[in-house]
């Protein structure tokens, strides 16, 4: 039996591409997970930026084809709209990883409690979990297209998103709880590792602002009228 996404898309499936952009986003945040421990363990982490830089090169070629793709679709499934807007925020989710590489190589933190480091190790590993489940999503939503539609799979997404939703509301809470740590230091950390660390912690919170975004438009396709 002929693959049901022959009937749905005149060309390659934009959901192949789109699980393929959210691969290169996953293997981009479990390699800054990596330098951030790296990091705060005071280890050098030179290495890591060409290499998430390298995901995100790639991450781009498919971005433009998927782009093209669209240019010369009549039709999908799925709206263009919804789907641009989910490879939009994927490209958001891996450009901020490829930032915060590059910013790792920039500063070295002379002082460190293991108060913070702590704290900034479990945002980066709840970060590191929103983007495994937006890959897991993107993943999903083929089946749920394939199953057409099918109450179970549908299930399945809507458990994934409802807990990408409670994590990215949880790295706020704790982001800023960790800004607050660091300027409480302004004192007995130079002021310029404060200002740097807390704006690593910010663009971690954006990455799982930004797979939150993706999980809720992808919602928006499941239940869509």
């Amino acid at each position: 039996m002929a693959n049901i996404f022959n009937k749905l898309f005149s060309y390659k499936s934009p959901l192949v591409l789109l699980s393929q952009e959210a691969s290169y986003c996953k293997q981009a945040a479990e390699m800054l997970t990596k330098a951030l421990y790296d990091y705060l363990d005071k280890n050098d982490v030179t290495k890591y930026s060409s290499a998430i830089h390298t995901l995100e090169s790639e991450a781009d070629t498919v971005k433009v084809e998927l782009k093209k793709i669209y240019e010369r679709m009549k039709w999908t499934h799925f709206s263009k709209i919804d789907i641009v807007d989910i490879a939009y925020n994927l490209d958001a989710v891996i450009d901020t990883t490829d930032d915060i590489a590059k910013l790792l190589n920039m500063n070295r933190v002379d002082v460190l409690d293991d108060k913070i480091k702590k704290m900034i190790l479990e945002l980066t590993n709840i970060m590191f979990k929103t983007v495994q489940e937006v890959e897991e999503i993107i993943d999903e939503l083929q089946q749920v297209a394939e199953s057409v539609f099918s109450k179970r799979e549908v299930s399945e997404e809507d458990r994934l998103i409802e807990a990408i939703g409670n994590e990215e509301r949880y790295t706020d809470k704790l982001g800023i709880e960790i800004g607050k740590e660091l300027f409480s230091r302004k004192k007995t950390m130079h002021p310029v590792d404060v200002l740097f660390l807390n704006n690593i912690v910010r663009m971690l919170m954006k990455i799982s602002d930004r797979s939150k975004n993706v999980a809720e438009r992808v919602q928006l396709l499941l239940h869509h009228e």
